[in-house]
Order: C-alpha cells, then sequence, then structure tokens
C-alpha cells in the first residue's frame, strides 16, 4: 500500500474515534489490552524479561563492536 492510503486511513480512524464517548474509547482499549496481554495486568511485566527489553532495538539488539589494532586501519574489523 502506497503511504497516501495508509496516511488518510490512519487520519479516518483518528477522525472517527475522536467523535466516540469516554465509554467508547475505554472498551476499545479494554479490547486491544485483553488481546495484547491475554493475562490480564500480570501477563505485563516479567522482571527477567525487563533486561532483554532495555536491550531490544529495531533489527536486533546492537553488538559490541571492536576497535581497529592494526597500523595501517585495513583490517578485517576495519573493511
Amino acid at each position: 500500500m502506497d503511504k497516501h492510503y495508509d496516511h488518510t486511513l490512519i487520519t479516518a480512524l483518528i477522525e472517527t474515534i475522536a467523535g466516540w464517548t469516554e465509554a467508547d474509547r475505554n472498551r476499545l482499549a479494554s479490547m486491544l489490552g485483553g488481546h495484547c496481554w491475554p493475562g490480564g495486568p500480570i501477563d505485563r511485566r516479567e522482571p527477567g524479561e525487563m533486561q532483554a527489553l532495555r536491550g531490544w532495538r529495531p533489527g536486533g539488539a546492537t553488538p559490541a563492536l571492536f576497535a581497529c589494532s592494526c597500523l595501517r586501519g585495513r583490517c578485517h574489523i576495519c573493511n
């Protein structure tokens, strides 16, 4: 899909939701939360997983980079 279509769709959704009542918005939030966290609020956070999430980046964790130790600056690390 093209960007114009995506922008138009998102704009229409926001404008639609803006006209909803507070109860409608709360119901949507509850439905989304139930889908994302089927175990309820206790399903949201696992202490052991929080550290893994802190190191997460789009495309994976950033690997540690090694410094070049060659004299010419043309080793396999530099290239």
